[in-house]
């Protein structure tokens, strides 16, 4: 039995509404809140077993679409206008807002997010340390911005380019081209628990490995076997790790 309810909420940046669908612990007064990012090509449904997993434990979560995230999600925006700097406002914008909700801890907002969500994560969470209690990470695409050099020479080059089938604008790569990436996430000193699959081709373990030793507070477990997501019972087992870390640092 669910011991939440389940509404959908809006947020907004500038002229763009963002949806989100937030689960509500029935029993909680003011409860933490776990924001959650999907990956590229995603949605907010991506991750909603272990959006019920969080809720059934006295979490308020939020999965948010990002604007322009994938042909898939209900936020405003175009696919050819997102990059990981619009995710990223796009999550500066919702942690405001979902912050000022009557049943939010404002003290406790949690962001998750899974690949090129982990990335805008980390870049948000940097932006605003003191209202980030803790940021979870499942195998950040910090290598985007090499995957756009290896395509082109320089910025002024960038055109339109298709990754994964979906076609993409050269903001998506311009953005990040003069980004110091390691420099930038290193921002934020809170709790980070980082976690990759020793079987990821699509973003090498090595972006990882880098990132745990910029981080000043890190948890860092590499997940055998798994690829660039994680599945079934290793996607449980990563659910209980993600509990049991934020267990210790409420």
């Amino acid at each position: 039995m669910k011991e939440y309810t389940e509404e959908e909420l809006w947020f907004h940046k500038k002229d763009q509404k963002i949806y989100g669908l937030m689960d509500r612990p029935k029993k909680v007064h003011k409860a933490p809140l776990i924001i959650i990012c999907h990956g590229f090509g995603g949605s907010h449904k991506v991750n909603l077993v272990s959006a019920d997993i969080y809720a059934n434990a006295g979490y308020a979560v939020c999965s948010i679409d990002f604007c322009g995230g994938s042909d898939k999600t209900i936020s405003d925006g175009s696919v050819m206008e997102m990059s990981v700097i619009t995710e990223k406002e796009d999550l500066l914008a919702v942690v405001e807002q979902a912050g000022k909700l009557p049943y939010i801890d404002e003290r406790r907002i949690y962001l998750w997010g899974e690949s090129q969500g982990a990335f805008a994560v980390a870049l948000a969470a940097a932006e605003i340390p003191d209202k980030i209690a803790g940021e979870i990470l499942l195998y950040p695409a910090l290598n985007l911005a090499d995957m756009g050099k290896r395509q082109f020479t320089k910025k002024s080059d960038v055109t339109d380019s298709v990754f994964m089938n979906i076609k993409l604008g050269p903001v998506y790569y311009q953005d990040i081209w003069d980004l110091d990436i390691y420099g930038s996430i290193s921002h934020y000193s809170g709790p980070v628990l980082l976690l990759h699959g020793d079987q990821d081709e699509l973003v090498p373990i090595a972006y990882s490995e880098k990132a745990k030793d910029v981080f000043e507070n890190v948890e860092y477990h590499v997940i055998p076997g798994q690829g660039h997501s994680f599945y079934d019972e290793a996607g449980r087992k990563v659910d209980r790790m993600i509990l049991e870390f934020l267990k210790t640092i409420c």
